[in-house]
């Protein structure tokens, strides 16, 4: 999907054929999840910890490491060693495909005509996708290991969280996009920094807090933008996340969200409005609003957490539904603030 890869660095190298004639060393059924062919040591997972072990192990001074790993993503590709570490016997069955008892618009794509796990060896996918996770879990060991090193992990914040989830055949789908089930949108978010209160939040959180939170651990002022008339002032600060520091620290815990908003733009698949999706996202409902046409989704995650029963289209929860959708379209609207939504998409992103 890279046009730079056809001529890449110095010597201008083809890289976009040697990845499609290395592809096509796997038999169409097991590209998307298979075993490393080489030792973990050489894996892109291992060589991305040993650039930032290498990076943490020089540094000087106040440091900031954003470390950004691929793995786990399709496809699945654990080293071997990895793959005995997971009890097969233990890999949860994929809950059903929701959309197919009942399907709105946007499910009734061509795309759609049958559950993936119907047409893949699930449990193969899964447990190598655990598989990975293993691998993940050792090389976040091998940071901390040089955090330590370096006298760093007694005074550090250390924030481990992912971009999206998996939803690895739960609702007979696979990867992510606009559908926003919660396999897909409910992900990890590990805080460590000293004073950390010990424990789960169940407070809501979203990607916004994010940035918030570092400003704020880092006694660093938050960057703003100027205000017309105003140059003696702080001006308007740009980020709208909320530190989640006085959560972490018990500090404050009534600084939960009534709600986080989650959207989609444009999948790989189709670049279009229909392959658009809005979100709100409370602790007891889920609401989507599947563009062009697309459709709405409702959902009690306490009486039905695997979303199986869509009451979107329910008389009975017709004031939850229009409280659901005042909240989503202010979220939508104030998405941007304090800068009004120009922000351009790629087109054909995901």
């Amino acid at each position: 999907m890279v046009p730079e890869l056809r001529e890449y660095g110095p010597a201008r190298e083809d890289l976009r054929a040697e990845i499609i004639a290395a592809q096509a060393l796997f038999p169409e059924s097991t590209r998307e999840a298979y075993e490393l062919p080489f030792p973990a040591d050489v894996s892109q997972t291992a060589w991305i910890t040993d650039r930032a072990c290498e990076f943490l192990d020089t540094a000087e001074g106040d440091v900031f490491a954003q470390i950004s790993y691929i793995q786990p993503h399709n496809p699945f590709s654990p080293p071997a060693e990895y793959v005995d570490l997971v009890n097969i016997d233990a890999i949860p069955e994929p809950t059903s495909a929701e959309w197919k008892n009942a399907p709105i618009p946007y499910y009734e794509q061509p795309r759609y005509a049958e559950p993936s796990y119907e047409i893949a060896d699930w449990r193969r996918e899964r447990a190598l996708y655990f598989a990975d996770l293993a691998h993940l879990d050792h090389e976040l060991g091998r940071v901390r290991e040089a955090l330590a090193r370096a006298s760093r992990l007694e005074n550090c914040l250390f924030i481990f969280t992912s971009d999206h989830g998996e939803l690895l055949h739960d609702h007979g789908l696979l990867g992510k996009w606009e559908r926003h089930y919660d396999p897909c949108i409910r992900i990890p978010l590990v805080i460590g920094m000293p004073g950390v209160r010990p424990g789960h939040y169940r407070q809501l959180a979203e990607h916004t807090d994010i940035a918030a939170t570092i400003y704020h651990w880092a006694g660093l002022p938050a960057p703003a933008l100027p205000v017309w008339g105003a140059a003696d002032t702080e001006g308007m600060p740009m980020l709208h996340g909320r530190s989640l520091v006085p959560v972490a620290t018990g500090k404050d815990e009534d600084m939960a969200r009534s709600h986080v908003f989650i959207q989609s733009n444009n999948s790989h698949v189709e670049a279009s409005p229909r392959s658009w999706a809005r979100t709100i996202r409370t602790t007891r409902y889920r609401y989507t609003r599947h563009l062009a046409g697309g459709g709405e989704q409702l959902f009690d995650l306490i009486e039905d957490p695997d979303e199986q029963n869509n009451l979107a289209y329910d008389e009975r929860y017709r004031d939850i539904r229009e409280v659901l959708l005042a909240d989503l379209a202010e979220a939508t609207a104030t998405d941007a603030y304090p800068n009004s939504p120009l922000h351009l998409f790629q087109v054909g992103s995901w």
